[in-house]
């Protein structure tokens, strides 16, 4: 079996790519991320496709690891020869196993065949992926050796005959799970957790045993308690119905006590009701009068208040008079005088707007009067020249006319002579035609320049006339807007003056507007504060009148104030709630006497009673009895729920007995089953062993040969046992391999996995894949190391992917 030559379309960072194979020693060197290890996955995913096993994380799927970085199709093709045939495998992977494409072709006939599946690694090699990648594939950083069923089914060379050694591992893996779930000693374990229980029960079963002697027992005290509530009742009974007529006789005692209270107390109200009443000689106030009269000084005071807030101030006063004085004694029209004052300020923004206008209109003005002397220069320059219209093509006609002259006088000249006469008679009649046509043009040309001049002269008055009626309309605007804004500043200075607020320059008068709509705002305000307080002191005379007359007829001496107003009412606040209050008890008083008389028999009233026990003796023995009833009753409530326990306990003991037989039933029953699959696995053991010693020999040696090529070391430092196990010795301990150092590890896995192929593969040879194996070798043994390349390739086709020459072969 070797591999002849691939094509990679699309694989991780390579695109495109060729690669042909030797039969020996095939080396790839190259740096690191230059995609050696991406290459040796696409040679082992042509023969095994992707392990598809689900991870937790997406990106550490094979299939997300390597999906192309620049798209396009995903895989490639890979020929390789097998028992003297040549084949080639197209693998096309999509997102899921699913979606992939297989092709295998006999390359002989180029006919695809169906002689293998799309699991070509395992039907060529009789390993799976995960056996694969413990021999023949040895990854980078990945040296650990381990043997699996399909590793020791081909060792064994029993794959064509029987399975059993496949499912060793499945049936070893199984077995030990059931004796796990079963285990004694386990915590988990079916059997000891089951003893735990047995255990427990027992224990349990034994605190049970006193539980019915207990149960009689409390039976009993129940009983005893019982009994005394019984005697406890009937002595209660007799002294409740001794306690009834005591009540009786008290209820009918404490009535008469009551109504003789009750007519007291009416006496008394009615005492007191007649002297509150004297006071308001038989005719109370009423609420409603009390409430008109307390908000009558509440807006006295108010109207004090407000009176004393608007009186002017000294200074106010004088300010107010001299405003007065100065705006026509305040007889001026406030909205004519603040409208007056609105209209002239809109006067000075439309002045504004006229000045702006103006300037812009004088700018208007010299940029036209400068453009008319511009464009009236270029009109005169660009006039016309009569003079010079046709005199070309005239001249051409005088000359035109000479040469026919002249050509004429050579014919006459030669009019012998025929063979020169005619053609001289041609050019000068010739010559005449275009003297003749050439005066006709210049008169024709002179004629239309004259037309010419003559339109341009009329354009050109025409727009000297236009230009001039602007410059004259703009003129006359410029100056009516001067008019206007001197107008508007003579009225504005007029109306100031009138009101002693004569201004000399006109960016005032805005300024002297505002101060002058101030002192009218001002004066209207003192003048509406003036007006309050007299408005405000005539009400607060009146009212105080009206209050003083009305309290006059309760009280002889009252000062004329609101406080003493405000002590009044107050008085006679509470002499009102004192008077409802007395009438309202002295009312109540006699209803109440009157209610009880009608409710109760005469003679009662009158009647005597006698009584042997008080009433409150009577209770307290009473509560004596109920005090010991209720102790009584909490301790056979208590005995109760006792015996209720002391029975779900005996309930118990009888489940848990029952439940204990069925424990010990089934545990026998699982500790038989424990003791056969315990057996079990023994034998499958030893029968693996058996199997598995007997490959064990030839894996033993060829270990030797590749271990001691590349230490030099002649000893046997190591012990392999039938599992293909290794161990090595380190100080004269056999140790596992896990315990020596990254390079060791690594020397040993390399030496093992060449020792399983070569046991594996006696005959047809396979070959080998190696990425980088020897990356934690020191100097020393990578030399030797490098020698064994040569020395495997001599057997096996190789493929070495390394990113560094001293790890290449010699």
């Amino acid at each position: 079996m070797r591999l002849i030559k691939c094509h990679i379309d699309n694989f991780g960072k390579l695109q495109d790519k060729d690669y042909s194979f030797n039969k020996s020693l095939n080396v790839f060197n190259g740096e690191n991320g230059s995609g050696k290890s991406t290459f040796a996955a696409f040679l082992k995913a042509m023969l095994y496709g992707f392990d598809n096993k689900k991870e937790k994380g997406a990106f550490e799927k094979e299939r997300n690891i390597y999906k192309p970085w620049q798209g396009g199709n995903y895989g490639g093709e890979l020929e390789f020869e097998h028992q003297d045939k040549i084949y080639k495998v197209v693998r096309k992977f999509g997102n899921t196993e699913k979606t992939d494409e297989f092709h295998i072709y006999d390359m002989n006939t180029n006919m695809e065949v169906d002689c293998f599946t799309k699991h070509l690694g395992d039907e060529l090699f009789d390993l799976d992926r995960n056996s694969f990648a413990k021999s023949i594939f040895i990854g980078q950083n990945d040296c650990n050796f381990s043997t699996s069923d399909q590793i020791n089914a081909k060792l064994g060379n029993v794959v064509e005959s029987t399975n059993d050694i496949n499912n060793y591992e499945n049936a070893q893996k199984k077995l030990k799970d059931v004796v796990n779930k079963l285990s004694p000693t386990r915590k988990t374990g079916s059997i000891r957790k089951r003893k735990d229980q047995i255990d427990t029960l027992r224990i349990e079963l034994r605190e049970l045993e006193s539980r019915e002697a207990e149960y009689k027992k409390v039976a009993t005290l129940m009983e005893d308690q019982q009994n005394k509530r019984i005697l406890l009742e009937k002595e209660r009974a007799k002294l409740t119905e001794e306690q009834k007529y005591v009540s009786e006789a008290g209820t009918k005692i404490a009535e008469q006590n009551n109504y003789k209270q009750l007519c007291d107390i009416e006496d008394e109200k009615t005492k007191a009701f007649e002297e509150v009443d004297n006071f308001f000689e038989h005719e109370c106030l009423t609420d409603e009068e009390i409430a008109k009269l307390t908000s009558d000084v509440h807006d006295l005071v108010k109207q004090g208040q407000s009176a004393d807030v608007y009186k002017l101030s000294n200074e106010e006063q004088k300010t107010y008079d001299e405003l007065g004085e100065r705006l026509n004694n305040g007889a001026a029209d406030e909205a004519m005088l603040f409208e007056a004052i609105a209209g002239n300020i809109e006067s000075i923004e439309e002045t504004r707007k006229l000045k702006a206008q103006l300037s812009d209109s004088r700018v208007e003005l010299t940029n036209l009067e400068n453009l008319f002397q511009t464009n009236e220069a270029k009109r005169n320059q660009n006039i016309p020249k009569v003079e010079s219209a046709g005199k070309n093509v005239f001249f051409a006609a005088v000359v035109s006319a000479v040469i026919a002259v002249v050509f004429l006088i050579f014919a006459v000249v030669n009019v012998s002579k025929k063979s020169v006469f005619t053609p001289f008679i041609a050019v000068a009649i010739i010559a005449m035609i275009f003297a003749v046509v050439f005066m006709l043009t210049a008169k024709k040309q002179k004629r239309s320049a004259e037309i010419d001049l003559a339109r341009y002269m009329q354009n050109k008055r025409d727009e000297d006339d236009r230009e001039m009626r602007s410059l004259s309309a703009l003129r006359i605007k410029i100056e009516e807007m001067e008019n206007k804004i001197a107008s508007i500043n003579k009225e504005i200075s007029a109306f100031l003056f009138s009101y002693e607020l004569g201004v000399e320059s006109e960016e005032k008068y805005q300024t002297m507007l505002y101060e002058l709509r101030g002192l009218k705002e001002t004066y209207d305000d003192l003048h509406q504060k003036d007006v309050t307080y007299h408005n405000a002191r005539r009400d607060y005379e009146i009212l105080n009148r009206r209050i003083y007359d009305y309290l006059r007829q309760y009280f002889e001496e009252l000062d004329n104030t609101p406080e003493d107003y405000t002590e009044k009412i107050s008085f006679l606040t509470n002499k009102v709630t004192e008077y409802k209050l007395a009438k309202d008890a002295m009312e109540n008083a006699k209803k109440a006497r009157k209610v009880f008389k009608e409710a109760h028999d005469d003679e009662d009233l009158a009647a005597e009673f006698k009584i042997n026990h008080s009433l409150e003796e009577l209770n307290r023995r009473i509560d004596e009895i109920d005090a010991n009833l209720n102790e009584i009753r909490d301790d056979i409530e208590k005995y109760n729920r006792h015996m209720n326990d002391l029975s779900d306990q005996l309930d118990e003991r009888d489940e848990k007995l029952e439940l204990l037989d069925t424990l010990e039933k089934e545990q026998e029953k699982e500790q038989e089953y424990y003791n056969v699959v315990e057996k079990t696995i023994e034998f499958l053991t030893q029968a693996k062993e058996q199997f598995t010693s007997r490959y064990k020999t030839p894996v033993d040696n060829a270990f030797k040969k590749y271990y001691q090529h590349i230490t030099g070391e002649d000893k046997e430092n190591w012990q392999l046992d039938a599992n293909i196990s290794i161990k090595m010795k380190q100080e004269g301990v056999y140790r596992e391999v896990d315990w020596l150092s990254a390079g060791y590890k690594d020397l040993v896995g390399v030496c093992m996995r060449l020792a399983l192929v070569e046991a594996m593969f006696p005959l047809d040879k396979s070959f080998l894949i190696l990425d980088d194996p020897f990356v934690n070798l020191d100097e020393d043994k990578l030399e030797k190391a490098n020698d064994l390349l040569n020395m495997i390739s001599q057997e096996y086709q190789v493929i070495y992917f390394t990113c560094h020459s001293c790890r290449m072969p010699r």
